[in-house]
């Protein structure tokens, strides 16, 4: 699985969302650089 890490500030609708999971992407917002990293780290 791929992971995506979206910027809090980006607009993604749930259509959007479903898309790119659909495609094999886990997709996470984050807010700040460490819920990146904790995401990132979770996704491996």
């Amino acid at each position: 699985m791929r992971t995506l890490l979206v910027d809090h500030h980006a607009e993604f609708t749930r259509a959007a969302q479903g898309a790119l999971v659909d495609s094999g992407f886990a997709v996470d917002v984050s807010h700040t650089l460490d819920e990146a990293s904790i995401a990132l780290c979770c996704a491996s």
